[in-house]
């Protein structure tokens, strides 16, 4: 588990050898998700659904302080 969470950490959750893979721990999977397959029962990827949820908040954040921000790419989630 130590190993494990170690290598999330430090590898920001992108380099993680699986032979430390814990199972499941208080009842909460510890996994990489793969951002190519359909995320939830929505039918869109991961990485189309992530766009979507910064696309939002990115429109209400400039619409709280009246800026123009863009987001350009998505380099990695949480």
């Amino acid at each position: 588990m130590r190993q494990y969470r170690l290598q999330m950490y430090r590898s920001k959750g992108f380099d993680v050898d699986m032979k430390n893979y814990p199972g499941p721990v208080a009842y909460r999977e510890l996994a990489r998700v793969d951002l190519s397959k359909p995320f939830m029962a929505s039918g869109v990827t991961g990485r189309e659904f992530m766009e979507e949820m910064v696309d939002l908040a990115v429109e209400r954040y400039n619409k709280t302080k009246g800026l123009t921000l863009t987001c350009e790419s998505i380099v990695r989630s949480c």
